[in-house]
């Protein structure tokens, strides 16, 4: 499996556990925001640093975030 299809399947097992851990009959509909903590858990299970771009931090603000910018 190359890097792209690891680090996809990484994340949908990491987005599937969020879900199920958070599930509501109660009519809600869930969503996942991603941030740095996310980030965190994906190197935690193997995704490189400079393979991850916070998207919901400005490219400015980037630079000091210790992974990608672009």
């Amino acid at each position: 499996m190359d890097r792209l299809e690891q680090y996809r399947k990484i994340i949908q097992d990491l987005l599937q556990d969020y879900m199920l851990g958070n599930r509501s009959d109660a009519g809600f509909e869930t969503q996942i925001l991603c941030d740095r903590v996310v980030a965190r858990e994906l190197v935690e299970m193997g995704v490189e640093r400079s393979d991850i771009v916070l998207g919901l931090q400005p490219e400015y603000a980037r630079i000091d975030t210790g992974y990608s910018v672009a």
